[in-house]
């Protein structure tokens, strides 16, 4: 093969297609970390939420909350991004993608769909599961 056709080929080489928001997701311990370095930078927005606790409490409350919200009124202040940031494929836009798969797990327990002793979310890897049946268990 030439030169050009390798150069060609390198050019040609796509990233993989994203179909799903788990493709977009942050895994868990990212996502922690994501968001300490947010806290503590001189220059951007700084998250409401500052660890993963505070997240997961504030996700676990706007899910059993009495009043339904577009995730952007909660997610954005929660994260510390501006709406847009659901409009593009970027390091805010994963954390987000994490977010709501946290959202949507803790919807899926409280409406009973899973086991609570089995209900846990996969923020991209095996080893990022976690348990939020104790948040979700009181009935609707």
């Amino acid at each position: 093969m030439t030169q050009s056709k390798q150069r060609r080929g390198m050019r040609g080489a796509r990233k993989p297609v994203k179909t799903t928001m788990a493709d977009y997701a942050k895994s868990y311990e990212r996502l922690g970390q994501w968001m300490s370095e947010r806290a503590r930078s001189p220059t951007l927005r700084h998250p409401q939420a500052t660890s993963l606790s505070m997240l997961d409490g504030a996700v676990t409350a706007v899910v059993v909350g009495p009043v339904s919200m577009a995730p952007e009124e909660w997610v954005c202040p929660l994260l510390g991004v501006d709406p847009d940031a659901f409009n593009h494929d970027t390091e805010e836009f994963s954390a987000i993608a994490a977010t709501l798969i946290g959202h949507n797990a803790i919807s899926e327990c409280r409406r009973g769909r899973k086991a609570l002793s089995r209900c846990s979310y996969d923020r991209g890897t095996a080893k990022s599961t976690r348990s939020p049946g104790a948040w979700a268990s009181t009935p609707s």
